[in-house]
């Protein structure tokens, strides 16, 4: 089964009034013999505005200073690009200038994009690393999710994004599912899972396995949880010899 592990940081808890600032996702296939990511997706979104809780945008500020400096530059490139572009034929078109800038332009969507353009953005990627399937009664591409918390939490704020017009299956992986204790009084964190992860790695014989985590801390970088969340569920449901 081919899965897509995804993750975001906002600005607050609340969908209503707060942001996605970052994306970060996984594609994956459940059935190999060894965790290799199909593909990686890791985007910032340039807003022009921010908005949220105070302690959220505090631990996301290094995310934040992305979208103030790259994002304030992108907007001002795309700006002098389309004016420009519009005195195409006349003397005061630059070539040269409108080629720096739009391959700025371009070079700074690597790293990020407004609101506007992301979920277009996303859904590209997930169609070319073939994260999809044809749903026979509808006809309509679903993904396969996973990640903590991913109906309750972040499809609450994806689903508020401009243009979101992605199909996910209903039914998803979540860590926590698979790593829950009989005894736990309360369902485990990212981070527990990943130190119980971690104690049944010490028993695999294979140091490739035992090598998938070298710590149990959770940066909170889109990214790197879509990335903990993939091999947590990878090494739980993986073909077992």
């Amino acid at each position: 089964m081919r899965i897509t592990s995804i993750d975001i940081e906002t600005t607050g808890i609340k969908s209503e009034t707060s942001q996605v600032l970052q994306i970060g996702a996984v594609v994956f296939e459940t059935t190999s013999e060894t965790f290799t990511p199909l593909g990686t997706y890791n985007k910032v979104i340039f807003h022009k505005e921010i908005h949220g809780n105070p302690f959220a945008i505090q631990m996301n500020a290094e995310i934040i200073k992305k979208i103030a400096l790259i994002g304030e530059s992108y907007y001002d490139n795309v700006k002098k690009y389309y004016d420009l572009i519009a005195s195409v034929g006349k003397p005061e078109y630059d070539k040269n200038l409108a080629t720096r800038l739009h391959n700025d332009i371009k070079e700074k969507e690597t790293i990020g994009m407004p609101p506007e353009m992301i979920a277009e953005d996303f859904y590209q990627f997930l169609i070319t690393h073939e994260a999809y399937y044809i749903d026979e009664t509808s006809q309509k591409r679903h993904f396969n999710v996973t990640g903590k918390n991913f109906w309750g939490f972040d499809n609450n704020f994806l689903v508020k994004l401009p243009n979101w017009k992605l199909f996910f299956h209903r039914r998803s992986f979540d860590p926590v599912n698979l790593y829950y204790n009989p005894n736990d009084i309360v369902l485990p964190s990212l981070t527990e899972c990943k130190k119980r992860c971690i104690e049944m790695l010490h028993n695999e014989e294979s140091e490739e396995l035992r090598n998938i985590f070298t710590s149990s801390e959770v940066t909170h970088d889109a990214l790197d949880d879509a990335m903990d969340v993939a091999k947590l569920v990878w090494y739980k449901v993986r073909p077992r010899s």
